[in-house]
Parts: C-alpha cells; sequence; structure tokens
C-alpha cells in the first residue's frame, strides 16, 4: 500500500471488510439488515445455528474506524500498530464468510 496513504484510512478498510464479510453472511441467510456500520448490531442478527468467528469483541471494535475515517478531526490518528492490528482483526471475520458460506 502506498506509503501516503494515511493509517486512519487503511484502518476504515478494515473495518469495511469486517462490515461486507457479516453482511455476506446475512445475506446468504436471507436475514434483513438496516443500514448501519455498526458490526455489534450486524453481528447481532446472525442466526441461533451461525456461529460468530473468534475475537468478536475486537472484531466490533474496528467500528471506530467508520466514523473517524469518515469525519476526521485533529486528534484522530491511528498508527501503524493500530493498522497491523486492524488488518488482523478483519482477516477473521473474511476468513469465517468464506468458510460460513461454503458450508451452506
Amino acid at each position: 500500500m502506498s506509503a501516503d496513504v494515511p493509517y486512519l484510512l487503511r484502518c476504515f478498510h478494515a473495518q469495511q471488510a469486517a462490515e461486507k464479510s457479516v453482511k455476506a453472511v446475512l445475506l446468504r441467510r436471507d436475514v434483513a439488515f438496516p443500514p448501519t456500520h455498526n458490526l455489534s448490531v450486524l453481528f447481532a442478527l446472525l442466526p441461533e445455528d451461525v456461529l460468530p468467528p473468534r475475537d468478536l469483541a475486537g472484531i466490533v471494535g474496528l467500528t471506530v474506524y467508520v466514523v473517524s475515517a469518515r469525519y476526521p478531526d485533529e486528534t484522530d490518528e491511528a498508527t501503524e500498530a493500530e493498522h497491523r492490528q486492524a488488518v488482523a482483526l478483519a482477516r477473521a471475520p473474511v476468513r469465517w464468510t468464506e468458510s460460513t458460506i461454503a458450508a451452506g
């Protein structure tokens, strides 16, 4: 990724990967969802027979990057370490979605 892309924006894209992943599972299971970026809300809509990915608390924590990346102020920044953690957290729901959809 280009060095001039701020870490906060990179964290936002990690959140988006997690968000789109859970929405894909909800769509596959014909579960309606509201227009939200809140990962807690989306994961709460999963049917009881669909187990969420591990480290759900960490994954839903990515939600903070939606607002801060879209409407940043002078205090909104992210570090390289936060970016690395956000990407690591986002990988879990992507893999989870792949296996959940493949399982039917």
